[in-house]
């Protein structure tokens, strides 16, 4: 009987994990932190979101259209943390969840077009927004995971940084 409470348990964390895409290796306590804070992170967002549409960025406010289980899905891509690739599989990880479907990462991204959404990684591509420490050869974002930076990527994407601070410092 405990050992069936035990794969229940570590079944609803996983779940739990799932649901705010956060990394599984962090510790307990720092995922309680996270989460009580991501809804701060949205909040921000949706403020920045105003300014972004008063000032005429309303570009990364568009919806990004795609195909999700047979059914036509639509993401607001400021909602965007980041994106995967394996393979023709693209996943997109957004703060209440995650999608799949199939496609080429350089179509995806001429599709998004958005400068905000900045590709780190052979497979991967970030919404700046989300970056909360960038390193030499990886960067964390602010729901707790971290993404490796290609070398190939690594000045353009501390380039692509400095300008979205830069853009950001105007209005606060």
């Amino acid at each position: 009987m405990a050992k069936k409470e035990k794969i229940n348990k570590e079944q609803e964390e996983l779940k739990q994990r799932r649901q705010y895409n956060i990394d599984h290796n962090l510790p307990s306590e720092e995922l309680k932190d996270i989460r009580k804070n991501l809804w701060l992170h949205n909040t921000l967002y949706k403020i920045m979101s105003l300014f972004n549409t008063i000032s005429g960025f309303e570009k990364d406010f568009e919806r990004y259209k795609f195909d999700f289980n047979g059914k036509k899905t639509a993401i607001q891509l400021s909602d965007i943390i980041y994106l995967e690739s394996f393979l023709h599989e693209i996943t997109i990880h957004t703060s209440s969840n995650f999608y799949k479907y199939s496609s080429t990462f350089n179509k995806m991204m001429s599709l998004i077009n958005s400068t905000n959404i900045v590709r780190i990684h052979k497979s991967y591509a970030v919404n700046l927004f989300w970056v909360k420490e960038i390193y030499k050869e990886k960067l964390l974002l602010r729901n707790g995971v971290t993404l490796k930076i290609g070398k190939k990527y690594q000045q353009d994407v501390l380039a692509s940084y400095k300008e979205y601070l830069l853009k950001w410092c105007i209005y606060f």
